[in-house]
């Protein structure tokens, strides 16, 4: 392929994202969905990295598609498991405190 065979293909892949970018509802930027899930900016990207949260790169932009959270919550909600915590007395609180 020729390095303006490939340029094309480039251009046409560029275009094509840059469509799918502009007719869908909503991206945000990792910073903007820090925000919104009050949290960092380097959680959100540790969540990309690992593919919790699905984004599009183009150069060097990021974008995170809003649609992959209007699922119900209940749906994608991992079960968390209740812990049993043992309730201490005054003197046993103090014994764990004072020996471990």
């Amino acid at each position: 392929m020729s390095t303006e065979e490939r340029i094309g293909s480039l251009e046409e892949q560029i275009n094509l994202i840059m469509q799918q970018l502009n007719s869908c509802d909503e991206y945000v930027t990792p910073e903007q969905l820090a925000e919104k899930m009050q949290c960092t900016r380097r959680h959100v990207y540790e969540h990309i990295r690992k593919g919790n949260i699905a984004a599009v790169k183009i150069g060097a932009l990021v974008r995170i598609p809003m649609k992959q959270f209007e699922q119900s919550p209940v749906e994608n909600a991992p079960l968390i498991k209740k812990r049993k915590v043992k309730e201490l007395s005054e003197g046993e609180a103090a014994m764990k405190y004072i020996f471990g």
